[in-house]
């Protein structure tokens, strides 16, 4: 069986002096047209970066009510997508108490010479449904 990984390649075109990939919507709702034609047996999604709601607009056009999708991370747009009801779950960290609790360990080791008490530091994650997101 051929290995199908880079059929679907990213969709944007690198531009500007630091090569980056410029999102295209229409490239990205076609190849999910297309992947979700060639694959129908498909029915959950999960998108480990911040921005689910790049694909919105397919999910809204595109409604299967077998379909369930997760994001991370409670940016406005993705809040609105979980709201609206194309999202199911959004998974949200507290990037700020992370962040804290990162640099100050970082600056006790560096600064202090003190290792850390604890080699993994566990912080809370929030799973957020439309049914919970007016508690959020």
């Amino acid at each position: 069986m051929a290995d199908k990984r880079n059929q679907y390649e990213p969709h944007g075109e690198r531009t500007g002096t630091n090569n980056r990939r410029v999102f295209q919507p229409d490239q990205a709702y076609a190849t999910l047209e297309r992947f979700f034609r060639e694959h129908p047996e498909v029915k959950h999604l999960a998108m480990t970066n911040s921005r689910i709601f790049l694909i919105d607009d397919y999910l809204r056009r595109n409604p299967d009510p077998e379909r369930i999708v997760v994001g991370f991370d409670d940016l406005d747009r993705n809040l609105a997508s979980l709201s609206n009801g194309h999202i199911e779950y959004l998974v949200t960290r507290h990037i700020p108490l992370q962040s804290f609790q990162a640099l100050t360990a970082f600056a006790e080791c560096v600064i202090k010479g003190t290792k850390p008490q604890r080699r993994n530091n566990y912080v809370h994650m929030d799973i957020l449904h439309r049914r919970n997101l007016d508690n959020y």
